[in-house]
């Protein structure tokens, strides 16, 4: 009988095949893109996001603050201190961080400098809230480690030396944008990207409410039957 973890790993082989089909140009072997794929599968099913996602990726930073609200537009930008999620600590300014000037562009030494001292690294960013529900919810945490790797596969993005990965995750556990660099150059996520996180993160809250009004009509359908009940003695 084939168990969840063993049936995650099977869906995770089917989705590293895919990749390799799509990318027959690819320098990468197929043994080293199955063995990344079905590694964080092989965690215990106690292990948390923290321990799969550093599993996965040895030194990898894990950060437990909320990044998934840092507007869009501030995001894009070359000067934006991204960089500052490639530490053990940052603090909470840089979700406060406002442009001073104009934007540098792509080739600009200081960007180029920035872009450089965060290869071979990679970051992920969790609200406390979802971490809360990560402890209890082991599931959630390959959920996300899978969603991760689907993201990699569409930005056709290879961990190496040379490239690096910002990564951060709504409360749903989600993934509300992120920031992919390779070389000297990077990719991040879109306008589309994010206005589709936030159109599922209203849909998921709206289906909680129905979930807890249907709950609540239930309970109380149920206590008017007992009371009719207790009347009719």
């Amino acid at each position: 009988m084939i168990n969840d973890i063993e049936w995650n790993g099977l869906q995770n082989v089917q989705q590293t095949r895919q990749q390799v089909v799509h990318k027959k140009n690819s320098d990468v072997a197929f043994e080293a893109i199955l063995t990344n794929a079905v590694a964080p599968t092989q965690e215990s099913g106690e292990s948390g996001f923290k321990e799969i996602w550093q599993t996965r990726f040895p030194n990898a930073y894990y950060h437990v603050m909320d990044a998934s609200n840092i507007p869009q537009e501030h995001w894009q930008r070359n000067d934006y201190p991204f960089e500052k999620f490639f530490a053990p600590q940052f603090d909470d300014s840089i979700l406060s961080w406002q442009p001073s000037g104009i934007e540098p562009q792509m080739g600009d030494a200081s960007v180029q400098a920035r872009l450089e001292s965060i290869l071979g690294q990679n970051a992920v960013v969790v609200p406390k809230e979802l971490e809360e529900k990560l402890k209890d919810n082991p599931q959630l945490a390959q959920e996300m480690m899978q969603k991760i790797e689907r993201l990699f596969a569409q930005q056709g993005f290879v961990s190496t030396p040379n490239t690096s990965a910002l990564i951060v995750f709504d409360e749903n556990g989600d993934i509300a944008r992120f920031r992919l660099t390779s070389g000297g150059s990077f990719s991040v996520s879109s306008d589309e990207f994010v206005q589709a996180a936030k159109k599922r993160r209203a849909e998921q809250e709206q289906a909680r409410k129905n979930a807890e009004e249907y709950a609540n009509e239930q309970a109380l359908i149920e206590y008017l039957a007992r009371q009719r009940k207790l009347d009719s003695f």
